[in-house]
């Protein structure tokens, strides 16, 4: 497998997320479960991600190692969460549903984009500050590039931090209940 195939370019961006590669087929107590590929987190990521090469594997087969593997992990009580990438088509409905239900999936389509597979894969991968507000390595704020920044929540979220971080967290609070209270009355509040 190389970074040339659809699996191939999901493991490289999982490898370079941090994520531990395992070998395949993944063993989970005395069971084997045949995925194209198979990752957990690391530190502060617990998940335990399945690749899913949706072109060379029959979705019900598919189906049914997600489902076997789901069903082992909670008689483990494993408290890994299970992500499954699908690499090349997407499931049917209904295998799609009942995938769904055993964890997480994300679908990569061909992943032949590189902007396009990162979005697909977002949720997995480390948060990065934009490019203008990190200088060298130490991760120093151009302090002038953000006052002067047109974007307002930028701006906002950098005076919070010089107060401290039960500032930045108030802010964020506020930025993320504001849609559910504008839109209520007093009436709706009761």
């Amino acid at each position: 497998m190389t970074a040339l195939t659809p699996v191939g370019r999901i493991v490289d961006v999982l490898a370079g997320a941090g994520y531990r590669r395992l070998a395949v087929p993944i063993k989970v107590g005395s069971l084997e479960f045949k995925f194209a590929a198979g990752f957990v987190g690391t530190g502060v990521s617990p998940d335990l991600i399945v690749v899913v090469d949706a072109v060379a594997d029959n979705e019900l087969r598919a189906q049914q190692q997600v489902e076997g593997l789901a069903r082992t992990l909670d008689s483990l009580e494993s408290k890994r969460p299970l992500t499954v990438i699908v690499a090349g088509p997407r499931f049917s409905d209904a295998v799609a549903q009942v995938v769904s239900r055993a964890g997480r999936v994300l679908y990569a389509d061909d992943a032949s984009d590189a902007s396009r597979l990162n979005d697909a894969l977002a949720v997995l991968l480390p948060l990065s500050l934009p490019e203008h507000l990190v200088t060298g390595a130490g991760f120093d704020i151009d302090v002038e590039a953000v006052l002067t920044s047109n974007d307002p929540m930028e701006r906002q979220i950098f005076e919070a931090s010089l107060v401290g971080e039960d500032e930045v967290s108030s802010v964020l609070f506020e930025w993320i209940n504001a849609p559910f209270e504008s839109g209520l009355t007093e009436g709706d509040q009761e």
